[in-house]
């Protein structure tokens, strides 16, 4: 490679790969200037992934060489996974802010027909990536946000609206609201089983009680009991 544009030998594709394989030739000019190899890059990925090199962004006119010869592939669902998981690193809001868009990629990929690894849901059932609102415990009651893991329990999934405008800011409770994660408990449930347990309507009974002054409808109770007589007869 020459000022970062790939010079083409007269190489067979085999020998193509044993060069790449063996030597770091792939230079990448932003943000850092370095050179690496093609094994760790992709050749596409979504936006959401931002871990991720890719190729294309770079060489976009290299088509042939990365993607047919050396078989450098679009992300793949281990890239996912791995994004997912290093939120864990960051902030909380930066957890609060992609923690949905990755689920959802994530889930797209399972939509596909992608499995996850066993490897795979160890490590995403471990990460602590889950921002959850807790309550200090009186008299200083303070809310803060944490990370937690699906391992960790001992928090909410809020799965109704009624149930969230109940209890959140009274428990710890995901702080995600239910239109988003409701899409995403069948995949939660594929990493932890544990998690239908740690739904709020699984852990809360619901009940109705009437209030108000009771006001007899009288017209309707003669037309009901008109209605009986025939019945009986």
């Amino acid at each position: 490679m020459t000022n970062g544009k790939v010079v083409l030998l007269r190489l067979t594709n085999n020998a193509f790969r044993d060069v790449f394989s063996n030597h770091s030739l792939v230079f990448i000019s932003q943000p850092n200037p370095k050179w690496i190899k093609h094994s760790s890059c992709v050749w596409n990925a979504p936006s959401a992934l931002r871990r991720v090199i890719r190729l294309q962004s770079h060489y976009a006119d290299c088509e042939k060489l990365f993607h047919n010869i050396l078989n450098v592939k679009s992300a793949q669902t281990r890239h996912v996974v791995d994004e997912i998981c290093s939120l864990s690193n960051g902030s909380c809001r930066d957890a609060e802010m992609r923690l949905v868009p990755l689920l959802s990629l994530l889930k797209d990929c399972s939509d596909e027909g992608l499995r996850l690894k066993p490897e795979d849901r160890r490590r995403l059932s471990a990460a602590k990536v889950f921002p959850v609102l807790e309550i200090s415990e009186p008299p200083h009651a303070v809310s803060a946000v944490f990370l937690h893991s699906l391992d960790d329990e001992g928090f909410a999934f809020p799965d109704k609206t009624t149930l969230r405008s109940a209890f959140y800011g009274k428990i710890n409770m995901l702080s995600i609201s239910v239109k988003q994660i409701l899409p995403l408990m069948t995949l939660l449930e594929n990493i932890n089983c544990i998690v239908v347990d740690l739904t709020l309507s699984e852990a809360v009974t619901e009940e109705v009680e009437p209030h108000g002054m009771s006001i007899r409808d009288k017209s309707r109770e003669q037309e009901l009991q008109s209605r009986l007589q025939h019945i009986s007869w």
